[in-house]
């Protein structure tokens, strides 16, 4: 029987690109931006998504595999094992399992190819059946295919001006064991969800 950890859903997802967005404007008291406080939520949530979008739009191939690097050399392993990555407001996360612990998973943020100091632990139940199921490697992940889907997923999605704010890489578990890519698309009105596989092509949208 396939199991989901709990990160593993969409709805899990939305959230986590949905919190690092506006935990990187400041909204949620995480972080300095710098910048003046957002006058409401909604302002915030707009100035969060269109970072997030410059983000994303400026990410090239090179600098996923830059991320990928990094992480390995950090935890000692080449190929690293992972359960999870997302991608968004200027972020790329990692959830690795420690090569030294297999039943321990970490979550490392890389920021402009730079890792950060100390992994963050993430508790996934203590189901070690569930985290060896949804574990994959990092030689698993094509950096152009990253980058075509973030550019294909707003035509898929057909939403007028709308722009990737986020991405997330995981296991369609409990469906399957595929990988998928799960992209999220915004304007200022409408949001979606474009699901594709490694090299971006697009599979559904919801």
């Amino acid at each position: 029987m396939r199991a989901t950890l709990p990160r593993s859903t969409a709805r899990a997802a939305a959230a986590i690109l949905l919190t690092a967005a506006l935990s990187s404007c400041g909204v949620l008291g995480i972080g300095d931006s710098g910048d003046e406080a957002p006058t409401s939520f909604q302002d915030a949530k707009a100035g969060a998504q269109a970072d997030a979008a410059t983000f994303l739009s400026d990410l090239t191939a090179e600098d996923v595999d830059a991320a990928i690097t990094a992480l390995e050399d950090r935890v000692g392993a080449s190929p690293a094992q992972l359960t999870h990555i997302t991608l968004a407001s200027g972020y790329i996360t990692f959830d690795a399992v420690d090569p030294a612990a297999p039943g321990e998973l970490n979550s490392w943020s890389c920021t402009d190819g730079e890792l950060s100091e100390e992994p963050v632990p993430v508790d996934y139940g203590g189901d070690v059946e569930a985290l060896e199921q949804n574990v994959f490697s990092t030689d698993d992940i094509d950096p152009a295919g990253v980058v075509a889907a973030v550019e294909s997923a707003p035509g898929a999605s057909e939403i007028e001006g709308g722009q990737s704010t986020g991405i997330s890489i995981s296991r369609n578990t409990p469906t399957s064991l595929d990988l998928q890519m799960l992209v999220s698309v915004a304007s200022e009105r409408d949001s979606a969800t474009v699901r594709t596989d490694l090299t971006g092509a697009v599979i559904e949208v919801f």
